[in-house]
């Protein structure tokens, strides 16, 4: 027997006019979505910058303007695959997972839809994500208090951190000179 979608919540309710419990919420989402815009901007800096056609050793690709997927993959084809960045492959390939993580929870925050407000204790906010998987409409409710919010956008400071101990010493003059006398194509 198919299960029937849940009915969700499209316009109107409780985001017209949230009330007052769920005001350390939003603020919670606030700032996570602010350091998530900080942390998208500083991996693109950093891939505009070393993604240069005479700095690749394999097949070029353009840095995608867009999918944060696809930024992730760049990332790891740079500083987790290139020998050139050796140094930087283990803290890179850490990085990458956590980035993979981080994305899923910013698509359950960030590219959902609100359903309610619970008044708890603790309070909660209900969001629904909808992803297509063929002709399919597939729902997930994810369910945060301020305090997973809070922890999410902890995390994301903690992943620009990271992207910052290997772009403060890979975004240097010197290092990318030293990518452009790359060795023979493979």
């Amino acid at each position: 027997m198919k299960k029937k979608p849940t009915p969700i919540t499209i316009w109107g309710g409780q985001l017209d006019d949230p009330p007052e419990y769920a005001m350390p919420i939003i603020r919670a989402i606030g700032l996570a979505c602010l350091n998530w815009g900080r942390l998208e901007q500083h991996l693109q800096l950093t891939l505009v910058t070393v993604n240069k056609e005479e700095f690749d050793l394999t097949e070029f690709r353009e840095t995608p303007a867009t999918s944060f997927r696809l930024k992730i993959g760049l990332f790891k084809k740079w500083f987790v695959d290139d020998p050139r960045f050796a140094k930087y492959h283990a803290p890179a390939k850490r990085l990458v997972t956590s980035l993979k993580h981080g994305n899923r929870d910013r698509q359950l925050v960030f590219h959902s839809n609100l359903q309610r407000f619970e008044p708890g204790p603790p309070p909660k906010i209900a969001l629904t994500v909808l992803r297509l998987k063929g002709e399919n409409v597939i729902q997930e409710l994810a369910v945060w208090t301020e305090k997973d919010l809070l922890n999410f956008s902890a995390n994301i400071h903690k992943l620009n951190t990271g992207l910052r101990m290997i772009s403060n010493e890979t975004l240097t003059p010197d290092f990318l000179r030293s990518l452009e006398s790359k060795p023979t194509r493979p």
